[in-house]
This record gives structure tokens, sequence and C-alpha cells, in this order.
């Protein structure tokens, strides 16, 4: 959820600093999405030890922050393969999304597989 939190924040910084058409970054709003979808999943999964229902809900939450961050991903390497000296700092600000992005997957597919095996416990 902190790490949403991160990414929604460089999304503001990218859309107030750079012109819209610089980047793909900016041009999708891929921070902010990225942002507000894992701290959606983070808000998700500290629930569930109180509702022990909405697991299925976190998983498929979880299962598609991992594509949208798979294609943001993707996205900021296009962006990066652009390097220009003129956008270096902001370059160097998509590099930390995108190691952001890694924190972010990671965790979700160790929640996704925690799902996984808990819904495969439960099931007769």
């Amino acid at each position: 959820m902190v790490s949403g939190l991160l990414s929604f924040g460089l999304g503001i910084l990218f859309a107030a600093t750079q012109d819209m058409k610089q980047s793909l970054f900016t041009l999708f709003r891929i921070s902010q999405l990225t942002g507000v979808l894992f701290i959606f999943a983070g808000v998700l999964s500290n629930l569930l030890s109180k509702y022990p229902a909405l697991l299925p809900v976190s998983l498929n939450i979880n299962c598609g922050c991992i594509v949208t961050a798979a294609i943001a991903a993707c996205m900021i390497s296009i962006d990066l393969a652009q390097w220009n000296p003129e956008n270096d700092l902001h370059l160097r600000m998509e590099v930390l999304e995108l190691c952001v992005l890694g924190l972010e997957v990671l965790l979700s597919v160790i929640l996704c597989v925690w799902y996984f095996k808990e819904t495969r416990a439960k099931s007769p």
C-alpha cells in the first residue's frame, strides 16, 4: 500500500513537471494508475483478516495489478530505450518507478501464491 502511495506521488510529480508528449510514462499516467491499483490491493489485503470472504476478490485484484505492472514496465522500458540527456532527471525517476514496480510485483506474486494455497487448503 505504501509503495502505491510512492507510485502515485511520482506520477503527480511527473504530471506537474513534464510535457505530456515527452514520454509514455506521462502520456498514459502509468504511475497514477499503478499507484491507485496497488493502494486498492493493499487495502483489500488488509481487510482479509476481518472479512475472509474477500479472498477471491483480493486474488483477482492482485493478479490484475501484476498484469498492469508488467505493461507499465514495458512502457517505461521503451522510454528508457530512448534516453535523452536533456531528460536525465526524469528518466532517473522512471528508473526509480521501475524499481518500485518490481517491488510491487514481487509482493503481489507472493500474496497470490499465499492466496492460492489458502483457497486450495479450504476447498474440499
